[in-house]
C-alpha cells in the first residue's frame, strides 16, 4: 500500500511540473485590458526635467547563463544612499524608448562603457521582477530627457 501512495505521490507531481508552461516573453501583463505593468503602462512616477537626476548608463550583458531578463538593453543606475543613509541603495532604470538615446552616446555605450548622464522621465513598473539582495529596486523608464554629464 506504501508503494501505492509513492509511485501515485511522484506521479502527480510528475504531472503537474510537465503541465507548467514557462513564459519568458517580456510583455505587459494585462487586466482587465488595462496595462499594468511594462513600457506601454501607467506611470508609478516622474522624474521632473526641472529636478533630473543624476545616474550612469551602461547596456546590461547577461554574467551567467540563467541571467535572462532584460538584458542587451540600456539601464540607468541611479544610487539614493545618501536620501536613504545606506551604503547599498540603488535604483536600477530599464529603458523603454531606446530611440531617444543620441547616437553619440550610443556609440559610447556600444564599447561597453559606462558612462554619467543626467536624465529625467517617467517611471514604469516592470512585469518580471529582478531579484537581488540589498537595497536595489528596479523599474522601466520613458525617458523625456538624457544627456552625458560633462
Amino acid at each position: 500500500m506504501n508503494k501505492l501512495i509513492v509511485i501515485l505521490f511522484f506521479g502527480i507531481l510528475f504531472f503537474a511540473v510537465i503541465s507548467c508552461e514557462e513564459n519568458n516573453d517580456n510583455e505587459a501583463i494585462l487586466v482587465n485590458s488595462d496595462e499594468v505593468c511594462g513600457c506601454d503602462s501607467i506611470s508609478t512616477d516622474t522624474i521632473s526635467e526641472l529636478e533630473p537626476l543624476t545616474g550612469t548608463i551602461t547596456i546590461k550583458v547577461p554574467l551567467i547563463p540563467q541571467d535572462t531578463l532584460y538584458n542587451y538593453k540600456y539601464w540607468i543606475g541611479y544610487n539614493f544612499a545618501q536620501e536613504n543613509d545606506c551604503i547599498d541603495c540603488v535604483q536600477s532604470y530599464i529603458v523603454c524608448n531606446e530611440d531617444f538615446i543620441n547616437g553619440e552616446l550610443k556609440e559610447e555605450l556600444s564599447s561597453g562603457e559606462t558612462v554619467e548622464v543626467i536624465f529625467s522621465g517617467y517611471v514604469k513598473e516592470l512585469c518580471f521582477g529582478v531579484w537581488t539582495v540589498g537595497f536595489y529596486r528596479y523599474n522601466s523608464i520613458v525617458l523625456t530627457k538624457i544627456e552625458k554629464r560633462e
